[in-house]
């Protein structure tokens, strides 16, 4: 069976490959399909020359997909009259075309029609088998079924015909799946036709003339003429190979009277005469396009004369851009030379900030380390003073040094905030809690104040805004009494709101806005972007407000440390908002955990203290402190008295001293520790607690307390360790 693809109506739909004139394109698919019909109604003259006009537009529109095409019609009716060597020279081209396009039905289809040649034209069978493999190469890898089945048929075929009888049974045997599954009655008669072919070769005659029977029979019913010759012809050779010559007759008479009669001498000259014109019109091209090489190199020379002027001018330029350069290269050495001596001053300037940037985190934590440790004292035993002396005449003048000493505690705690703020020391720590509760804590935390210049202090929640949020509450309430705190203190008979609203939610994260406002004094306008810088108090009214000056820039660090923006707003007389924005994620529930009430733990066994303290004041303050709640006390000074007390004494709870001569805090836990003792330590630390938190565990102490602590916050730390 000879399958010939012309690829006109199948492509056009298949394959939208637009060339550089849109029209084009669209009259050569018409032109072509038109040639097409022309050639299946064997008016071969007329497709031909419909098929040399689309060549001319393709060739000018440098079209490659419709040169495919145009040469493959061409070289099908050549072909068809039996013009071997003609017809493969145009399918050559056809197939150079196809290989510029990004095609591979094109290709295959290309290729199979070569092979056709080869085989049915008696030039090569074997080169056909080369073309058919090839084209099955493709077609598998375009997974078309039906082209595996068409090329298969015609290996199998090209093998039979040169007596290698068992490859060609490997192909039909491939196709027999799809024989089956699909009704393609032109496969079928092609699948019988070679079977009985394939039986005639191997001597088994009865089963061969079983499928050239099925064969003439299918091919009968669905009138197809060339199959039904193609098997005439199968079935004629077969009865001559077993010498009954009356039947082979009989097939070669009904064969020939299937044969179309082509005026072949005439449509010869005619078409030979096309051929030539198409050659004629190749070689006009390509004269055309030498000429048209010719021009632009005629035209380069003449440019290339316009280039040289301008080369030259160039360099003449260039000379003196050279010139200037070496000038500015000059200036610019000395130039550098400047800026290296100014970089390496600098660079000295930088590790002088630095190091001064160092000295100056020391010499705070040192500062406050020192200024804390009396601090301890000073407000431990006025606090003791306060407890034991409730009616005595100078009540007034103890409180008042207690407020002078929590005062001067508010400004080393103040400086060491604005100093870690700076060096972004400061971590959030996220946790779940709920806005409105915090709220009310501050606003009962801050009423007595309220209260005391004769303020109303509000608050109002959104109830909108989620009720567990995820952040660091304990830096929000700083920035909250902070700035309650200012609003109440400039605030006299007035009123202080603070509001809470959402203001979008967005995913698992919420944006919500803060406002605090009061009635107070106000902030004049020149003023109001000074408020947040360090150690700025401004003098909004005649009068004395304490203060460090450090509250709202520290407000500001941790705003920006979340990830905020604060602003203010404030008219003189009127009062004055804050405004601050904050995002938080929520979660719907948090996470249920065993909780306990360290307010109503009481031990009621009397606890065994060993206070590790070489500060006698200290010791007294702390002492004071222990006795209140009936422990009993046990002093040392040092770590080695410690030590020793501990080989002889069990005790309940160790409270160390960290900075202490002849032996640390850090090494004499350590040492309790190699000693088998499990005892609970606290350190008692005058330096951060986020300073000292990961040493001190890495060295065996339980929790850390800062100094100067309240009592309350000691027994917390020894009810929650005992318990």
């Amino acid at each position: 069976m000879k399958i010939l693809f012309l690829l006109i109506t199948f492509l056009k739909v298949t394959f939208l490959c637009y060339s550089q004139n849109e029209n084009a394109y669209q009259n050569s698919e018409q032109l072509l399909e038109e040639a097409g019909r022309l050639y299946y109604e064997q008016k071969y003259i007329e497709a031909l020359n419909l098929s040399k006009k689309v060549l001319s537009n393709s060739l000018l529109n440098e079209d490659d997909y419709h040169l495919a095409l145009s040469y493959n019609l061409v070289a099908s009716i050549y072909t068809e009259f039996s013009q071997t060597e003609r017809g493969l020279n145009f399918y050559n081209k056809a197939l150079s075309y196809a290989e510029k396009t990004d095609n591979d039905k094109l290709r295959l289809w290309i290729t199979s029609n070569i092979g056709n040649v080869y085989y049915y034209n008696d030039v090569d069978i074997n080169k056909g088998i080369q073309y058919y493999t090839q084209s099955l190469h493709l077609a598998k890898s375009l997974k078309d079924s039906l082209q595996i089945a068409f090329i298969s048929l015609n290996i199998a075929n090209a093998y039979l015909e040169i007596d290698k009888v068992e490859e060609g049974k490997v192909y039909i045997d491939a196709i027999k799946e799809y024989i089956e599954k699909h009704d393609n009655n032109e496969a079928k008669i092609s699948y019988f036709d070679y079977l009985g072919k394939y039986s005639s070769l191997k001597n088994k005659n009865a089963e061969a003339e079983k499928y050239f029977i099925k064969a003439i029979n299918l091919a009968s019913s669905t009138n197809a003429v060339q199959q039904l010759k193609d098997v005439y012809k199968n079935i004629a050779y077969h009865y001559e190979r077993n010498h009954n010559k009356v039947k082979a007759n009989k097939y070669k008479a009904l064969a020939k009277s299937l044969e179309t009669n082509i005026e072949v001498p005439h449509k010869l000259q005619t078409i030979e005469q096309v051929a030539i014109q198409i050659e004629l019109d190749e070689y006009k091209y390509q004269f055309e396009q030498i000429e048209l090489k010719n021009e632009l190199q005629n035209q380069k020379i003449r440019e290339s004369r316009i280039v040289m002027i301008g080369i030259f001018i160039i360099i003449i330029v260039l000379l003196i851009l050279i010139y200037i350069l070496f000038q500015n290269i000059k200036i610019r050495k000395k130039k550098n030379a400047e800026l290296f001596v100014a970089n390496q001053e600098l660079i000295k300037a930088q590790k002088r900030t630095e190091e001064n940037s160092i000295l100056k985190s020391q010499f705070i934590s040192t500062v406050s380390h020192e200024l804390r440790t009396p601090l301890y004292g000073v407000i431990g035993l006025t606090n003791i003073i306060i407890e034991e002396n409730k009616n005595e005449n100078n009540l007034e003048n103890l409180k008042s040094l207690q407020f002078s000493a929590q005062y001067l505690l508010a400004l080393i705690n103040d400086l060491l905030e604005i100093n870690k703020a700076e060096e972004m020391k400061i971590i959030l720590n996220n946790a779940p809690f709920n806005l409105k509760d915090e709220m009310e804590i501050i606003n009962n935390s801050l009423s007595f104040i309220a209260n005391h210049n004769g303020n109303t202090l509000t608050i109002d929640v959104d109830d909108e805004i989620p009720k567990n949020l995820v952040g660091d509450k304990l830096r929000l309430s700083q920035i909250l009494m902070n700035l309650i705190s200012n609003a109440l203190k400039f605030t006299e008979k007035g009123q202080v709101k603070i509001s809470a609203n959402l203001i979008k939610i967005i995913d698992n994260q919420c944006f919500i806005e803060i406002l605090v406002s009061d009635t107070g004094i106000g902030i004049k306008a020149e003023n109001q972007q000074k408020i947040f810088d360090k150690f700025v108090q401004i003098n909004r009214k005649q009068g004395d407000y304490q203060g460090t000056g450090l509250g709202l820039s520290i407000v500001k660090k941790l705003v920006e440390l979340f990830g905020g923006t604060i602003s203010v707003s404030s008219k003189e007389n009127e009062g004055t908002t804050f405004k601050v924005n904050l995002k938080f994620e929520f979660i719907d529930q948090v996470p249920v955990h065993e909780s306990i009430n360290i307010l109503q733990m009481i031990t009621e066994r009397q606890l065994q203290i060993l206070v590790v303290e070489d500060n006698m004041i200290n010791q007294i303050v702390t002492k004071k402190i222990l006795e209140r709640k009936n422990y009993q006390c046990t002093i040392v000074e040092n770590g080695f008295e410690a030590l020793d007390k501990l080989k002889t004494t069990s005790f309940d709870i160790i409270l160390m001293d960290i900075n202490m001569p002849k032996i640390d805090g850090y090494e004499t836990s350590k040492l309790v520790r190699e000693s088998g003792i499990e005892t609970p330590i606290i350190a008692l630390t005058a330096f951060e607690k986020s300073e000292v938190e990961a040493k001190s565990a890495q060295y065996g102490i339980t929790d850390v307390i800062m100094k100067p602590f309240t009592p309350e916050a000691l027994f917390e730390m020894i009810d929650k360790l005992m318990n």
